[in-house]
C-alpha cells in the first residue's frame, strides 16, 4: 500500500507541475506562431503560401468535389533535416516508451494486488 501511495504523490507532483507547465508552454507557442506570421506576412498583406494558405475560388472547389480539406489546395513540400539523427530519435523514444509501459504494468500489478 505505501508503495501505491509513493506511486500518487509522485504522480500527483508530475501533474501540479504540468499544470503550471502548460499555460507557460501554450503562451510560448501562441509567441512563435505570432513570430512565423510576421514572418510570412512581413507587410501585413495576405498572400498564399504554399503548406500554409491559399485562397482559391468556388470553381476549383467545385473541381475537387466541393472538398474543404485545406491539403487538396495549399499542398505542401517535405524538407528534410540531413543533419538530424532520426533513427536515433527514434531508439530514444522508444526506450522511453518501453520504461513508460513497464511503470504501467508495475501499477497495474500493485493496483491489482490491492485486497478491498
Amino acid at each position: 500500500m505505501r508503495e501505491l501511495e509513493a506511486h500518487y504523490t509522485s504522480y500527483h507532483q508530475k501533474t501540479t507541475q504540468s499544470q503550471v507547465g502548460e499555460p507557460l508552454h501554450d503562451y510560448k507557442q501562441s509567441l512563435k506562431d505570432w513570430q512565423i506570421l510576421n514572418e510570412h506576412f512581413p507587410e501585413q498583406q495576405y498572400q498564399d503560401i504554399e503548406g500554409l494558405c491559399k485562397v482559391v475560388d468556388l470553381a476549383e472547389v467545385a473541381e475537387n468535389d466541393d472538398s474543404l480539406t485545406p491539403g487538396r489546395y495549399v499542398g505542401y513540400s517535405i524538407q528534410i533535416d540531413r543533419d538530424f539523427d532520426y533513427q536515433g530519435r527514434m531508439a530514444e523514444i522508444h526506450k522511453e516508451l518501453a520504461g513508460l509501459n513497464d511503470e504501467a504494468n508495475a501499477l497495474m500489478g500493485l493496483i491489482q494486488g490491492v485486497k478491498l
